[in-house]
């Protein structure tokens, strides 16, 4: 027992503590009593502990091994996180500087960056980033030494060619770039991954899409299978609905094997190109619940980069889709749809007119609301999207409402995009154009051809195609007479000729401004150059010069209704100009076209029909040639066309400048022609009956 306490006191005193300044500040009396009483308590403390667990002990002898391995791992996993840290801070500014040496095309510097972090050669990585960046040179001889260089050095992979492949198609000067590439893999191609070396050829346009399809097919890399049929998907051609529906489920089949963490598909365009492909190609069948359903999908299976590079395609999808649906209402629209394969796919026959008009106005507010967030800057917009706010705009003014409706909000939106930076191309002012055409306002064309030009865009012959569409609109706005001639002025001296279609608009466009003598002109220069004018340009001309105020030259609804038409006009004296205008013109007009324009038609061979006779009728009321209406009843039953409405108001106004020998002739004719008459030809009034019988 002795020996037991004895070996607890030794094991005492090699715990002991060793003495606090308090306790060496006591005397040596005071400090060896303190120090018993210490020692006492240990003592008692140590043996209490040992009598009532003798093993405990030596269980907590290993306690400060342990901790101290314990603090080892700890900071052996701090160190290793540290030195990870700072070798992806290392990688990311690597990848930044090789990003700047991309955009400048600089080689020779982004192998100076890639030795001064330790490379000695391009990884798979710093090469993917590079490629990914780079902007190509007009003559692209850079970019083809390089891949020469690691063609031989067997450095390209799979995911290097693709990017390869993006370039070809991005750069402006794609062709020459892709047939260089071709002849590279075409001449050291052995050395290339499969289907790396196929999409450069397919983007290159050497390969054909079915020889794409045999070649997935043969692929062992399912990976590789996958980016090419997306990329192949991306150039398919899809006119129909059934062709639409095709692609989002090819593309749904696709995107559901693509493994996110693979660079191949968020590096790459293949899966952006083929989801833009299946969008834009959706949106142009002009059905926006068509278009919804993909445009869900996508959203919610892409990844969140991916969903941000297709973002401007939602929006431009949803603007065409709602553009192509109301612009096939609207006759009027120069670039309404006629191509069979590219009507709406949404048949709205079977819809009342009330249930029509709510699908209308859903896809207006949905469409303008994001309009509405795209001018106020609550969406960042590029250049494209700007187009197609500008397109959408111009094409749905006729169908829309409140502010919308006006051309003065379209230039407002317009003069927006321009201090955003958007530099606008001829296609963007040609379509702000056209809203001025379809509102009916020639002076709203002319004042965006002035705006072109003072942009430095130089306008084709589309650009005066619309403001001479504009003009004819107008209805003889008696504006449109005082620069109807400057546009055709300013059209010849930048160098634009005249072709068909183009001479066709500027005749209508001169003849509804009353600018008679350039609609003349310009005919003859079109039989001179062996275009023989169809019969709705002579009908144009007949009707316009025709309805000339024709109550205004009727001697006795003139004196009856002169003075009254100068009082309900217009306050600053708009319409009385109009009219005054036409009456001292419409004589000699009428004259011009009885006695020239009428045999010019006939040696030319052209037959006019109902609607020709009518003009001519009404031509010969204005210049009070009752001789002549006589000559062309006469035709008119000699080659059984009926009479008008048109035609017929002309008989009676002309049958009270003719005698009763002219009366009872006019009479006459009429019955032989009432016969011939169809039942959708309206029957003549009973005063003019009256004044014939």
């Amino acid at each position: 027992m002795l020996r037991r306490q004895t070996l607890v006191l030794a094991r005492l005193l090699a715990l002991r503590s060793p003495p606090t300044p308090a306790m060496q500040r006591l005397s040596p009396s005071s400090r060896m009593e303190a120090g018993a009483v210490c020692g006492r308590m240990h003592l008692v403390a140590c043996l209490t502990t040992e009598a009532l667990s003798p093993a405990a002990q030596p269980a907590q002898q290993p306690a400060p091994v342990q901790q101290h391995a314990t603090i080892s791992a700890a900071n052996t996993a701090s160190s290793s996180s540290s030195s990870s840290s700072k070798a992806r801070r290392d990688e990311k500014e690597l990848h930044s500087m090789l990003q700047v040496c991309a955009r400048a095309e600089d080689v020779k510097s982004a192998t100076q960056h890639l030795a001064a972090w330790g490379h000695s050669a391009w990884t798979s990585s710093t090469l993917a980033v590079f490629l990914e960046h780079l902007v190509v040179e007009p003559s692209g001889q850079r970019l083809v030494r390089l891949v020469k260089d690691l063609m031989e050095s067997q450095q390209l992979e799979a995911l290097h060619c693709f990017l390869l492949a993006d370039k070809i198609q991005e750069s402006p000067y794609g062709e020459r770039l892709g047939r260089m590439l071709a002849e590279l893999v075409g001449g050291i191609g052995s050395k290339l991954d499969p289907a790396g070396a196929l999409a450069i050829m397919f983007a290159s346009g050497l390969v054909k899409p079915e020889q794409v399809q045999q070649a997935i097919e043969a692929l062992r890399n399912a990976e590789s299978a996958t980016v090419l049929a997306l990329y192949a998907l991306s150039r398919r051609q899809m006119a129909s609905k059934a062709d639409v529906a095709a692609g989002y489920e090819e593309l749904q089949t696709l995107l559901r094997t693509a493994d996110w963490s693979r660079p191949v598909f968020w590096q790459t365009r293949a899966v952006v190109g083929a989801s833009r492909t299946v969008l834009m190609a959706a949106a142009r069948l002009g059905d926006p619940a068509m278009l919804d359903s993909p445009a869900r999908w996508l959203r919610r299976v892409l990844p969140t980069n991916l969903r941000t590079i297709l973002s401007p395609t939602f929006d431009q999808a949803l603007l065409k889709s709602v553009e192509v649906a109301l612009v096939h209402r609207d006759g009027r629209h120069p670039n309404a749809i006629t191509d069979a394969s590219q009507q709406p796919a949404f048949d709205s026959s079977h819809l009342s007119v009330e249930q029509e008009h709510r699908r209308i106005q859903r896809w207006l507010s949905q469409a303008n609301a994001l309009v509405t967030d795209i001018v106020d800057g609550r969406i960042e917009a590029e250049s494209e999207t700007m187009d197609s706010v500008i397109s959408y705009l111009s094409a749905t003014q006729l169908h829309q409402s409140g502010e919308f409706a006006t051309v003065r909000f379209i230039t407002d939106v317009f003069v927006a995009f321009e201090r955003r930076g958007y530099m606008a191309e001829m296609q963007a002012y040609n379509r702000w154009s056209a809203s001025g055409m379809r509102s009916s306002r020639g002076t709203a064309a002319w004042e965006v051809m002035q705006r072109m030009v003072s942009s430095g865009v130089v306008p084709d012959g589309t650009s005066y195609g619309a403001v001479f569409d504009a003009i004819a609109l107008s209805g003889g706005a008696t504006d449109t007479y005082s620069f109807a001639g400057q546009v055709e002025q300013q059209m010849i001296s930048q160098g634009i000729q005249y072709d068909l279609q183009l001479v066709k608009r500027a005749i209508k466009a001169f003849i509804t401004s009353w600018r008679i003598e350039l609609a003349t002109q310009r005919l003859a220069d079109m039989r001179h150059d062996g275009f023989v004018p169809s019969a709705d340009l002579y009908t144009l001309f007949f009707s316009t010069i025709g309805s000339a105020s024709l109550s205004d030259n009727a001697t006795h609804l003139q004196s009856q209704f002169g003075q009254r038409t100068q009082l309900v006009d217009q306050p600053d004296g708009t319409q009385h100009r109009r009219r005054r205008f036409r009456r001292e013109n419409a004589y000699s007009c009428a004259l011009f076209a009885l006695k020239d324009l009428r045999w010019t038609m006939k040696r030319d061979g052209v037959v006019g029909g109902p609607d020709t006779y009518a003009g001519l009728l009404q031509c010969s009321v204005v210049a009070q040639d009752v001789l002549t209406a006589i000559q062309l009843c006469e035709e008119m039953v000699a080659l059984a066309v009926p009479p008008t409405s048109a035609a017929l108001g002309a008989i009676e106004a002309i049958g009270e400048y003719g005698d009763d020998v002219a009366q009872r002739t006019l009479r006459d004719l009429l019955a032989k022609m009432r016969p011939r008459s169809t039942e959708a030809t309206a029957a003549p009034s009973s005063a003019a009956v009256a004044s014939l019988e």
